[in-house]
């Protein structure tokens, strides 16, 4: 699992609609392009 900044060069958000009407939870489509995660931000080491 990586935890970064969503304004991290490289990675974008599109949001997209709830599958359940009437829920307050936003869900979003996350692509890495080029994006550049320092190891620190890895729940794995």
């Amino acid at each position: 699992m990586l935890l970064i900044p969503a304004d991290t060069p490289g990675v974008t958000r599109r949001p997209f609609a709830s599958v359940c009407a009437g829920d307050d939870l936003d869900f979003n489509e996350v692509f890495f392009t080029d994006a550049r995660v320092p190891v620190e931000a890895s729940s794995m080491n």
